[in-house]
């Protein structure tokens, strides 16, 4: 079987691809197929790609969007029911409110908590994802004639794990639950309002995930191009070494060389993008979980605010959607910067 290999696949089985196809294949994700795949030029094509997601974005969302309406419909309409009973009582329109509210908050905060659990197993996911991948690209990078961009490529890869784990993973998330808290608290009386303290909060999440990004990603490009430039400068010496100083033979060993080279070129590409899409793969269902319940939220919002009227409850499910989508882009945001690390690579080289 090895001797049907392909040069590149042997490069990658040397890099330690293995181990990574049993990471893979535990989340059920075929690796070496889709190594396979792109060494061939094949693949799926992006219409069968958007296809895919959209079906299962729109399962989700039906699936979330019965549930969401399931959960609340009973208390919008008992506090449509107690303010048709209660008038212009301003008592009673209180007491009526604030139980829509409470009913609602128990829902929406479930609702919360399973998306923050879903958010910490994905980000989970995609540090052991990047923690599988590094060994790999290192040692390719490093068997086919890279190792400035290998050494650059390890400090890399523990900075995006540090800014999953703490500031995504840690930071991010907490305040998420925070807004999420706010929002309950400012729905339950209209005596006081917190709307500047939720989008205080809310925008400095936005900011923090929009820094993570820029920071990262301004970092990698700027060490994978000095990397590159110095795996550049080594293998042109070594080529103009061979042609000068070894005698009749240097330039036929030179263009051998060069062909080695843009084997092992391919294969290193073709290592990222298959990590890439193992991310991407990871991304699938976490991504459309979370993308369906924001916009079950939404829809909700807008169907419910005709039998609810000016009852706090509206604006507290749409400030939920609006925490949904702080998890959301946290998660996109993590993704994406796994995503540099993966598919930057392979770019740059």
């Amino acid at each position: 079987m090895a001797l049907a290999e392909s040069p590149e696949e042997r490069i990658a089985r040397a890099a330690g691809f293995d181990a990574l196809a049993r990471y893979a294949g535990d989340a059920g994700f075929d690796a070496w197929d889709a190594l396979r795949t792109l060494l061939k030029g094949e693949g799926e094509s992006p219409s069968q790609v958007v296809a895919t997601w959209s079906e299962a974005l729109r399962a989700g969302l039906r699936e979330a969007l019965i549930k969401t309406l399931r959960a609340m419909l009973p208390p919008v309409a008992l506090c449509a029911g107690l303010r048709l009973i209660f008038g212009k009582n301003a008592a009673g329109l209180g007491m009526a409110d604030l139980l829509c509210a409470l009913c609602c908050a128990v829902t929406l905060a479930t609702q919360a908590a399973a998306a923050r659990e879903t958010a910490s197993a994905f980000l989970s996911a995609l540090d052991g994802a990047a923690s599988a991948l590094t060994p790999v690209l290192v040692s390719a990078l490093t068997l086919t004639g890279a190792p400035v961009t290998a050494s650059i490529l390890t400090p890399l890869a523990a900075e995006c794990a540090a800014l999953i784990d703490h500031v995504l993973g840690g930071l991010g998330l907490d305040l998420c639950a925070t807004a999420c808290a706010v929002a309950v608290a400012g729905s339950l009386t209209r005596r006081f309002s917190l709307d500047r303290l939720f989008r205080l909060i809310a925008g400095g999440t936005r900011w923090l995930l929009g820094i993570t990004v820029f920071l990262f990603g301004g970092l990698m490009s700027v060490r994978g191009l000095m990397g590159a430039a110095g795996d550049t400068a080594a293998a042109r010496t070594a080529k103009l070494a061979l042609e000068n100083l070894v005698p009749i033979i240097g330039g036929e060993l030179s263009g051998v060389s060069g062909s080695l080279a843009a084997s092992a070129g391919m294969a290193r590409r073709a290592l990222g993008f298959t990590g890439a899409l193992l991310i991407a793969h990871l991304c699938l269902e976490p991504m459309m979980k979370l993308a369906s319940t924001l916009m079950s939220l939404r829809v909700a919002a807008a169907l419910l605010e005709p039998l609810a009227g000016d009852a706090p409850v509206v604006v507290l499910i749409g400030r939920f959607a609006d925490v949904q989508a702080l998890v959301l882009a946290l998660c996109a945001c993590a993704a994406l910067v796994t995503l540099l690390l993966a598919g930057g690579c392979a770019a740059l080289l």
